[in-house]
This record gives structure tokens, C-alpha cells and sequence, in this order.
């Protein structure tokens, strides 16, 4: 899966989770930006995302994210650890 897939798929993720405009997600946006992401929805997120991309994301991963950004490089990491 490539780059720019794993972006929009993800962002179709965070978008449905916190029922947002998909327009309003960026890459440099952050969980502070979104009044709906709180800690559950957080938690969500990180479900929906392993179960959609078949990977595993570890609490103290999510918790060193820094933005959506971030998250997208995890993703992209995790699925090419997962296909070597």
C-alpha cells in the first residue's frame, strides 16, 4: 500500500470516528485541533486504524505522536515491517 493510500484511508478513519468533514483533516493537524478528540475517541481511532490496515499500534507509540503526520509514518512503518 502506498503512501498517499494510507493517507486518505486514514484520514476517511479519523474523519467517520470523530464526525468531522474529511476537508478539515490535515497532516500537520493534532488531536488538539479537534474538540471531539478526547481519549476515547482516541482510542477508536487507534482500533479502527489496526483493524483496517491489520496492524498493531502500542500505547506508548500513540502516545509519542506528535501529530497526524506522525501517525501516518507509523502506519506506513508498520505495514512494511509487516510485508518484508
Amino acid at each position: 500500500m502506498n503512501n498517499e493510500r494510507i493517507k486518505k484511508e486514514t484520514f476517511k478513519i479519523i474523519s467517520h470516528t470523530l464526525k468531522v468533514d474529511l476537508e478539515s483533516i490535515s497532516s500537520q493537524k493534532t488531536a488538539n485541533d479537534f474538540e471531539e478528540w478526547d481519549s476515547i475517541s482516541n482510542v477508536r481511532i487507534i482500533l479502527n486504524l489496526e483493524k483496517f490496515f491489520k496492524i498493531k499500534i502500542k500505547t506508548s507509540e500513540a502516545f509519542d505522536l506528535k501529530n497526524i503526520s506522525g501517525l501516518l509514518n507509523l502506519i506506513s512503518k508498520k505495514i512494511k515491517l509487516k510485508t518484508q
